[in-house]
C-alpha cells in the first residue's frame, strides 16, 4: 500500500505526465525545430538565448496551460544545454516564472481566471460600476495586465539573472 501511496499526488502524475510529453515531442521533432530557431537566432549567448526561450514560452503559456509549456521546453533545454554547454538551471527557473507569467494574457492560461468567468456568469452575468449588465469577459480582457507582468519577469530575468541564477 505504500509503495503506491505516491501516486495518489497529483504533482507525481503531473510529472510523469510532463515526462511523457516531453518525450513524445521529442521524437516528432517539435523540439529540433524549436530549439534550432532560438539557437540560431540566440547565437550561444546565454541572455539572447535566455530570452527567446522566455519570451516564447511566455506566450504559448497564454494560450496553453503553463504546465504544459514547461514540458514542451524541458527538452528543448536540455538540447539547448547539449549545444552550448550551458547549465540547463540558468534557463529553467526562468522560463518556469515565465510561464507562469505568461498565463495571464489570456481567458484560458490560468483555472483562477477561467473559473471566476464561469461563476460571475452562473451569478447572473457581470456588473459595471453604472450598474449596467457586461457580457462575458473575452479571451484577451486580461491582455494588457498579463503583458506587464510577463515583461516585467522578462526583465527581471535579463538583468538580475546574471546574478541570482546558480553557476553550476
Amino acid at each position: 500500500d505504500l509503495l503506491f501511496s505516491g501516486f495518489s499526488s497529483d504533482a507525481v502524475i503531473s510529472l510523469i505526465g510532463i515526462m511523457i510529453i516531453g518525450a513524445g515531442l521529442e521524437r516528432s521533432g517539435v523540439v529540433n525545430i524549436i530549439s534550432d530557431y532560438i539557437l540560431r537566432f540566440g547565437r550561444d549567448k546565454e541572455s539572447r538565448i535566455n530570452f527567446l526561450l522566455m519570451s516564447t514560452a511566455g506566450i504559448l503559456s497564454g494560450f496553453m496551460r503553463s504546465v504544459g509549456t514547461v514540458a514542451l521546453f524541458l527538452p528543448v533545454i536540455t538540447r539547448i544545454r547539449r549545444q552550448t554547454g550551458i547549465a540547463k538551471v540558468r534557463f529553467l527557473l526562468p522560463v518556469g516564472f515565465c510561464a507562469i507569467l505568461g498565463s495571464t494574457l489570456t481567458m484560458v492560461g490560468t483555472g483562477p481566471l477561467i473559473l471566476l468567468n464561469s461563476l460571475l456568469k452562473s451569478l447572473g452575468g457581470h456588473v459595471d460600476a453604472h450598474g449596467h449588465a457586461v457580457d462575458q469577459f473575452g479571451l484577451f480582457f486580461v491582455f494588457p495586465i498579463g503583458l506587464a507582468l510577463l515583461i516585467t519577469g522578462i526583465l527581471y530575468f535579463v538583468f538580475l539573472g546574471r546574478f541570482i541564477l546558480p553557476k553550476v
